[in-house]
């Protein structure tokens, strides 16, 4: 968040499963309404299929129509936050670029889960010390499966027109 607390982990998949897959098996991605309040959504990069609560840029060729265009730059500040609260992360525990634990055995893989859990709670610990407002930790072990995506939806369309007219209408664009 805008704190650099981090709000949900979901540890288990491989470094090689693109984002939206690890997100789309999520408890927050299916069951939004437990995780998010009404005005509340994550901010994904255009690798992430729109949905409620998952806002993402418009794609070309629709990016570049003026109003599109705006928001995009909006969401990308968004993105920034989020980027720089993990590189906050992994600067103050160097050890989850480079995990000093081989995996032989499946009771090593929650070794490293278990190593990635405790780096973001304590991150979070650093940030309550330091005076950042108290957010829970959700703690998400997942089991791989087949995850397909999900469609995008009219509804998911309208939702992000309603907050580009939003943020357009605070900078004064529309």
């Amino acid at each position: 968040d805008y704190n650099h607390q981090i709000r949900h982990v979901v540890a288990g998949w491989p470094g090689s499963v693109h984002d939206s897959t690890v997100w789309a098996s999520s408890s927050p991605a299916r069951r939004p309404d437990s995780f998010f309040d009404a005005n509340q959504y994550q901010a994904g990069d255009s690798g992430f299929a729109l949905c409620l609560r998952m806002l993402t840029p418009y794609r070309l060729p629709y990016a570049a129509e003026s109003g599109n265009n705006a928001f995009n730059t909006g969401h990308a500040s968004l993105r920034v936050v989020c980027e720089h609260g993990n590189g906050i992360l992994k600067g103050r525990w160097a050890s989850l670029s480079c995990l000093p634990v081989f995996i032989r055995r499946s009771g090593d893989v929650k070794i490293v889960c278990d190593w990635i859990l405790a780096c973001c709670v304590l991150h979070n610990v650093v940030n309550l010390r330091n005076g950042e407002d108290h957010v829970p930790l959700f703690v998400e072990e997942i089991r791989q499966g087949n995850i397909s995506d999900s469609p995008v939806v009219e509804s998911s369309l309208i939702w992000r027109e309603k907050i580009k007219s939003e943020l357009l209408s605070y900078l004064g664009l529309n």
